[in-house]
C-alpha cells in the first residue's frame, strides 16, 4: 500500500520487498488502516522512501505528525487537471464565482 501512495503522490521508491517484508512482517496480524493499526512510514518526509528512511509504525504517528503543521499537498498530476480545468473556465468566461457566468456579450 505505501508503494501505491508513493506512486500516486509522484514519490521515489527504492525500498525492496525484502526490507518491505521484514519491518512489516512483525506486526502482520495489526495491518490496517485505523489509527491503532501499523504501517510504513518515511522517519523524514521531505526524504524519498528508501531503505534508511522507512520504518514500521502504528498509524497514530503519521496522523499526529500530519497536526503538527504539516499542511498536505496535492500530487502533481491532480494539481495539473486542476489547472487545466481552470484555464477551461476562463475560456468560456466564468469569474471563479460559483454559479455565475459574466459573458461581455450581455
Amino acid at each position: 500500500m505505501a508503494r501505491n501512495q508513493a506512486k500516486y503522490w509522484g514519490q521515489a521508491w527504492t525500498v525492496t520487498w525484502e526490507v518491505y517484508r521484514d519491518l512489516l512482517l512483525p506486526h502482520i496480524h495489526n495491518l490496517g488502516r485505523k489509527k491503532h493499526n501499523w504501517n510504513l512510514i518515511r522517519q523524514d518526509r521531505n526524504k524519498p522512501w528508501t531503505e534508511d528512511n522507512v520504518i514500521a509504525a502504528q498509524r497514530q504517528t503519521v496522523l499526529d505528525q500530519k497536526k503538527a503543521g504539516h499542511r498536505p499537498y496535492l500530487p502533481p498530476h491532480e494539481r495539473e487537471r486542476r489547472r487545466a480545468n481552470m484555464e477551461q473556465y476562463k475560456l468560456k468566461g466564468y469569474t471563479g464565482k460559483r454559479y455565475k457566468r459574466y459573458d461581455n456579450n450581455d
